[in-house]
């Protein structure tokens, strides 16, 4: 079980519900972006400055896509620990049970 008691790891539960909703967000906000270069490449969108390139938009694709890997990194870090606290908490209720 660790240093932490059952209450300290059904609180970090807590605060990672809050942290994969923020990771989601994140994620959708460089989908977002990402959709708009796109649309921007293929001359859907009008550029805000007339005097970006092509290769302006593809870095920028890169760079969102990269920020988005980035997020799902931290999205599935943040599950391998929700569910880590969830066989704690679980493991401690199963222990009590039986005792």
């Amino acid at each position: 079980m660790g240093s932490k008691t059952i209450e300290q790891h059904k609180d970090l539960m807590d605060v990672h519900g809050l942290d994969l909703l923020a990771q989601v967000e994140a994620m959708q906000r460089h989908a977002r972006q990402y959709q708009r270069e796109v649309q921007k490449l293929r001359g859907l969108l009008q550029r805000t400055n007339p005097e970006t390139s092509g290769s302006d938009a593809m870095r920028s694709i890169r760079h969102h896509l990269g920020e988005m890997r980035t997020a799902c990194t931290s999205f599935n870090a943040t599950l391998d620990e929700v569910s880590d606290n969830i066989d704690t908490v679980e493991n401690h209720g199963t222990s009590r049970s039986v005792s």
